[in-house]
């Protein structure tokens, strides 16, 4: 395979192959010269905040323990307390809650 042939790398599977320290700090950055419409132009660099930040007050602090505690030991899809996304909320989720304790934007 010539390098002009080479596949594109999906950005989904490359995200899930970073460590979450790195994920942490990932940041999605818009050119100013792309076409994507008023809202990219408008924003240079959007940040994704924290898997851990479940009350989105850009923090993780006693409110999202609280609503981590609320959910602990649910078996459901798709919830946010659900850290690992393992369809229940476990001692795994509250390792990756605590290594996420305090953080701050």
């Amino acid at each position: 395979m010539t390098f002009s042939q080479s596949k594109k790398t999906n950005p989904i599977k490359a995200e899930a192959n970073l460590s979450l320290r790195e994920r942490r700090s990932l940041r999605v950055s818009f050119s100013e010269s792309s076409n994507r419409g008023p809202i990219s132009k408008a924003r240079k660099c959007v940040s994704l905040g924290n898997v851990a930040d479940l009350s989105n007050d850009d923090s993780v602090n006693y409110k999202d323990m609280m609503l981590f505690t609320d959910k602990w030991l649910y078996e459901t899809v798709l919830l946010a307390e659900d850290l690992d996304r393992s369809g229940f909320v476990n001692l795994i989720d509250f390792a990756i809650f605590a290594d996420n304790w305090h953080w701050e934007q």
